[in-house]
């Protein structure tokens, strides 16, 4: 069964849940292939049938996807839409985890991060680091955002990215991998061919910002500020 199946309602068995679901999973893909509106338009599809067959969790994870969709859109009421009155009311639902709330902290760090709030980041991020000690990909991406604090602030994150690093050795991810390479490069401690070189390696699909093939690890940076290395992982 692909995803496609599900998503055009091919198989009479599908239920609206599974369908529902193949609407998130089409929408992440989106993501990934840099097309946040196309992603949007899937996720708002998504969350109405979570909704009509009364699955909170599902309209919970559709609209924390569209978090990451506006912040790729530098859509600032929506994004605060979304998080103010559609999350807080689905919030103590039947199926809201440590696992949602630490999903939607990322975004809320992100968006502090690069929008002048790096304090309320910080807080945000550190939570994350420490409530999360048994999910690596939660765990590795509020410590990406840290590094990159660190780097906007003159300091050195290579102790941030070593532990990134320790972390990959046991939970190999494709997409962190990436993006700890271009975390690596944007700190200096990689030229631009050996770090391109590191990404086709560990993630050779990767979208970059145009869509042209790049010229240094900073072009897989996507989103409204790719000076600030945003990390987009629905």
């Amino acid at each position: 069964m692909l995803v496609r199946d599900l998503h055009s309602g091919i198989d009479g068995l599908a239920g609206v849940r599974w369908i529902a679901w193949a609407c998130w999973h089409q929408a992440c893909l989106h993501l990934y292939d840099n097309r946040p509106d196309k992603a949007i338009a899937e996720l708002q599809r998504a969350e109405s049938l979570f909704e009509v067959d009364g699955i909170p969790a599902g309209q919970a994870a559709a609209i924390t996807v569209q978090l990451t969709a506006r912040r790729m859109l530098g859509d600032a009421s929506e994004f605060e839409l979304l998080h103010r009155d559609k999350l807080a009311s689905l919030r103590g639902t039947t199926g809201w985890t440590a696992y949602t709330e630490a999903s939607i902290g990322l975004e809320l760090a992100e968006w502090a991060r690069t929008h002048g709030e790096p304090a309320r980041a910080v807080e945000l991020y550190r939570g994350i680091v420490g409530s999360s000690p048994d999910e690596p990909v939660h765990r590795t991406f509020a410590l990406l955002g840290l590094a990159e604090l660190e780097r906007a602030a003159g300091r050195d994150n290579i102790a941030i990215a070593d532990e990134v690093r320790d972390i990959l050795c046991d939970h190999p991810m494709a997409y962190i991998e990436a993006h700890l390479v271009v975390t690596d490069y944007l700190a200096g401690r990689v030229d631009p061919a050996v770090g391109l070189a590191r990404i086709a390696a560990a993630a050779p699909d990767l979208t970059t910002r145009t869509g042209a093939p790049a010229s240094d690890p900073s072009d897989y940076c996507l989103g409204k500020h790719p000076e600030l290395h945003e990390i987009y992982l629905p």
